[in-house]
């Protein structure tokens, strides 16, 4: 059975040998590597590192078009609807051929650094669109709200 694991690539001392080792990104990780035995063989696939505090701007950024709308009532939600409307999407067709859209997951993951900002950038530029949650906005205005509801610096 074939499990994905995230970890990231440390080095540690060892009586006094530097050892490489990979230690788990959360507890879940932790648990599925705990229940390997210790011959497991692993394969592993490098991703480029996702900014941290882009994820939290994001989701600051969908709290914030939350609470200034009425269409919906969780976040969750919200983020895919503007996925499917900035077209982060993955699709199939039916044995009828009807295509059928979903929304792509944003979990660091399933989606590299390049892409999570393109996908961001879309997302913003449907927001403040005629068409968007929040038509008319200003995106510098509303990034610089979402940065000061996150805590970090303002750009001008």
């Amino acid at each position: 059975m074939s499990k994905e694991v995230f970890g990231k690539l440390s080095e540690a001392v060892v009586d006094g040998v530097t050892m490489r080792v990979i230690l788990p990104l959360d507890a879940e990780d932790a648990s599925l590597i705990d229940d390997m035995h210790p011959e497991t063989i692993l394969t592993m696939k490098k991703r480029n590192k996702r900014s941290i505090t882009q994820n939290r701007m994001y989701w600051g950024l969908i709290n914030l078009v939350l609470e200034n709308q009425d269409r919906f009532s969780s976040s969750v939600d919200l983020s895919n609807y503007i996925k499917l409307k900035s077209g982060h999407v993955d699709s199939f067709m039916m044995s009828d051929g009807e295509i059928i859209q979903f929304p792509k997951s944003i979990s660091f993951g399933m989606s590299d650094q390049e892409g999570f900002n393109k996908f961001l950038d879309r997302a913003i530029d449907w927001i403040i669109s005629p068409k968007g949650s929040w038509p008319g906005m200003d995106r510098d205005v509303l990034l610089n709200e979402v940065y000061s509801i996150i805590g970090i610096e303002k750009f001008s």
